[in-house]
């Protein structure tokens, strides 16, 4: 009795092993090509949202009344460039 039958496991399931890992490293590599997509994407979202004068920008005015504190904000959302952002009041 040969040892080395018992420690592999036969070659169709070594062979169906190296495709499973094969075919994650692909899509690990394409999630990372996405990843960087999606960064150089956001970058220029980020420049579009700074240069955006925001002439129609939408402000609304918030309170939040507690009872040790009061709370006062404004947050305001540009149509143009979708860009939100809160600010104290």
């Amino acid at each position: 009795m040969d040892i080395r039958q018992f420690s592999l496991p036969p070659y169709e399931e070594r062979e169906n092993i190296v495709q499973n890992l094969q075919r994650s490293l692909t899509i690990e590599a394409r999630y990372i090509n996405i990843q960087e997509q999606m960064k150089e994407v956001f970058k220029d979202l980020e420049v579009l949202q700074t240069s955006c004068p925001h002439i129609f920008l939408q402000s609304r005015h918030r309170s939040d009344y507690g009872k040790s504190h009061n709370r006062f904000w404004i947050e305001h959302k540009c149509p143009d460039c979708k860009k939100t952002w809160v600010e104290d009041a």
